[in-house]
């Protein structure tokens, strides 16, 4: 019945209320009774949240999307997965809760106040998926099957997330079949970023939730609604209220793209490849080097002439054993494949400005040699033109020198970055050889120092005298490490809600115990954000917690220190942080081997 399902639509999905809805229709009395609209017992996840009028924010996840019995033993124990509230004893329990500060769920730049100005409130969020797991993925992650069908027929009538005000809906905010249904633009958030679910930066889809907000008359005033209960009067402040529901989101969306990650990470661990799946690839190497073979030359067999009906035997097959094995060994670079496939469409975007920018090197230099006299010869044509008199009796504020040194000065900044760009595409950076690091510093600094000097940074470095200090690279990998490094240092330190210390940065390279370069690098900035579950977290593709102020999403590629840990790990290095999440400053040491004496 049309009345039933509207009526549904107006309660809350968590409870009757606090009064009841009884409809009978006499031509269907069975489908006559009182009005509910209780969710599918099988959701995935339920996320019970309360924010106070003091900024305390407490959570309650409720895990059921996991079969706990299924969980290999190899995941508890991931280094984090021994701490709350990742444990075995957490996941039995089948739920958490957890405090926050508001001030911790929002961006730095935010004005806390105008945020608490909005009162207390809670928030029910429930998430479903919408397709049961494939066997492949339900041998990765331990998922529970569930009615796909009963789901979203729930979904239909009652998803989105619906905003209630003393237990009265307030329309249209989640109206199902209207523009309104996705008033969080969440379906925005995951366009921008459409990872797996295992990835990092997973967002949901607006099709797999729903949820109810309840705020109160008496104590929510500034999102008061018109008098038809359609639609929050005031925008600014409903922008705020948005801003938090978004970051409540969010602690789920990092909650299980956390947990499946390190499903992930457990069940490479568990499943090595076993030695047929190596066999298997060198029996199809050997099958393309066969066809591929020429025919030996003088040794073609006579043709004999053997009569009509003659078939000569067939050529020897693969074996079932072998096809088997090659089956395996395709199976498993096809994951690998499906992995890399994500990490490579980022990459080639990457380096298809590198591409452009190469293609624009001729261009960039002559655009650098008319910027470095342009100030000079405008300088030059003023005295031509104007007397000396007329130029004495200007003001210093017009005087047209005085925008020149302006001018000059932007010029100068705009010559720097022409040069840096031109140098990061040097083939010479392309060509592997032995490299000084100590050299290697001084360069680095010639690039920076004028950059770091503008925005009030001081640039230290030291090298240890007379160590060898040199190793056998490609520069374009040193300037992987130091460039990443560098560049998140100035954009850390320059942010407005930096502190009032000095910024600073020091690189000191010293020869190891062991005969490899150790690199300790230090900042003065915030260090490593707090909403990282631990700091190596830093390293995995695609995290970031650069922001945009604005809505507060990512803006950060995530391949800065992703291509730190790469370089590193291929040279055979190792990466070690030394600062501790929340806590200011940034520090890293950095060893890289020496190389042999006969390279």
């Amino acid at each position: 019945m049309r009345l039933k399902e509207t009526l549904e639509a107006l309660l809350p999905p968590h409870d009757r209320g606090d009064f009841d809805i009884f409809v009978h229709d006499d031509r269907v009395p069975e489908q006559s009774g009182f009005i509910d609209n209780f969710p599918p017992d099988q959701f995935d996840y339920r996320m019970l949240t309360t924010v106070s009028a003091d900024g305390n924010v407490e959570i309650t996840l409720q895990r059921q999307e996991i079969d706990v019995a299924r969980i290999s033993p190899t995941f508890f124990t991931l280094e984090p997965m021994k701490k709350f509230p990742y444990r075995k004893s957490d996941f039995e329990a089948g739920q958490i809760t957890y405090s926050k500060r508001l001030e911790e769920l929002l961006d730095p730049g935010d004005e806390l106040e105008a945020f608490l100005a909005l009162g207390p409130f809670s928030f029910n969020f429930y998430f479903f998926k919408l397709n049961n797991a494939t066997a492949d993925n339900l041998a990765r992650f331990p998922q529970k099957n569930f009615d796909v069908s009963a789901r979203r027929r729930w979904l239909n009538s009652s998803g989105g997330i619906r905003l209630y005000r003393d237990n009265f809906r307030v329309r249209p905010y989640g109206e199902p079949k209207s523009t309104s249904y996705d008033w969080l633009s969440i379906g925005e958030r995951s366009a921008r970023n459409p990872v797996q679910a295992s990835r990092p930066g997973w967002r949901v889809l607006p099709q797999q939730i729903a949820g109810t907000i309840h705020i109160t008359k008496r104590e929510n005033s500034l999102l008061s609604d018109q008098s038809n209960r359609e639609g929050i009067v005031n925008e600014r402040a409903f922008s705020g209220f948005r801003k938090i529901i978004v970051a409540l989101i969010k602690e789920f969306e990092k909650d299980r793209a956390y947990i499946l990650q390190h499903f992930s990470i457990a069940y490479d661990q568990d499943n090595p490849e076993p030695m047929d799946v190596e066999e298997g690839r060198k029996i199809a190497e050997k099958v393309l080097e066969d066809e591929n073979a020429p025919p030996l030359k003088g040794n073609n067999p006579p043709q004999l002439e053997l009569g009509a009906g003659f078939s000569p035997a067939p050529s020897p097959s693969v074996s079932e054993t072998d096809l088997r094995k090659v089956s395996k060994a395709y199976g498993s670079e096809r994951k690998k494949n499906e992995v890399l496939r994500d990490n490579i469409q980022v990459m080639r975007g990457m380096a298809t400005l590198g591409t452009v920018l190469v293609s624009f090197t001729h261009e960039l230099r002559q655009i650098r040699a008319n910027i470095d006299a342009r100030s000079q010869r405008l300088a030059d044509a003023i005295q031509q033109v104007v007397s000396d008199e007329k130029l004495a009796s200007v003001d210093e504020l017009s005087s047209p020198f005085r925008i020149l040194d302006r001018l000059k000065k932007q010029d100068e900044k705009v010559t720097r970055w022409v040069n840096f760009a031109l140098s990061a595409v040097s083939p010479s950076k392309r060509r592997r050889r032995r490299i000084d690091l100590s050299e290697y510093l001084q360069g680095v600094r010639i690039y920076w120092d004028d950059f770091l000097q503008s925005r009030s940074i001081a640039f230290t470095t030291y090298a240890e005298a007379g160590a060898d200090l040199s190793i056998l690279a490609h520069e374009i990998d040193l300037d992987s490490i130091f460039y990443n490094l560098i560049n998140n240092s100035v954009e850390a330190l320059v942010k407005p809600t930096s502190s009032s210390r000095p910024r600073e940065i020091a690189v000191n390279i010293t020869a190891g115990a062991d005969d490899g370069i150790v690199v300790d690098y230090r900042d003065s900035g915030p260090g490593l954000s707090g909403e990282f579950t631990i700091a190596e977290d830093i390293f995995l593709f695609g995290v970031t917690s650069k922001k945009e102020e604005a809505n507060g999403e990512a803006v950060g590629t995530g391949l800065g220190m992703w291509l730190l840990k790469n370089v590193v790990d291929d040279y055979g290095g190792t990466a070690s942080l030394k600062s501790e999440l929340g806590k200011p400053g940034f520090a890293i040491s950095i060893r890289l081997p020496a190389p042999d004496a006969d390279e």
